[in-house]
């Protein structure tokens, strides 16, 4: 929707503790403004965009490109679950910062108790 520039330029200023987000792609929908406000507004489907986006990157890098999924709502939960990331990595960030885990609901933390985690959650893969 043109909106890419300006959603790079945010995601550099979420910081904690002094620490940056890494540099990355921002995948945006190449759907007009009308047709994506249906889709996302509307219908409240955006999963739909986001599930054609991961599977178009899966048939490009092979059968599991994925190790772990984050974001910020439920369907985003349902775009990671339909490439076949384990609920145990699936990870919802709340408007409080609180990081909750999609298989147990109970679990939360936080950017820096997940940067405890992060060897146990995220091995070491030889390359």
């Amino acid at each position: 929707i043109g909106q890419v520039d300006t959603t790079k330029a945010y995601l550099q200023t979420v910081k904690e503790d002094g620490v940056h987000l890494p540099l990355g792609p921002v995948i945006t929908s190449p759907d007009g403004l009308f047709k994506s406000l249906n889709r996302e507004i509307v219908q409240r489907k955006p999963e739909e965009f986001k599930i054609e986006c991961l599977k178009n990157l899966q048939k490009l890098f092979g059968p599991k490109p994925f190790y772990a999924g984050f974001g910020n709502k439920p369907t985003d939960a349902v775009s990671y679950r339909a490439v076949d990331v384990p609920d145990s990595r699936i990870l919802i960030i709340n408007p409080q910062g609180e990081i909750h885990n999609e298989l147990n609901q109970a679990y939360a933390t936080s950017y820096d108790g997940l940067r405890e985690l992060v060897d146990l959650m995220f091995p070491f893969v030889k390359t």
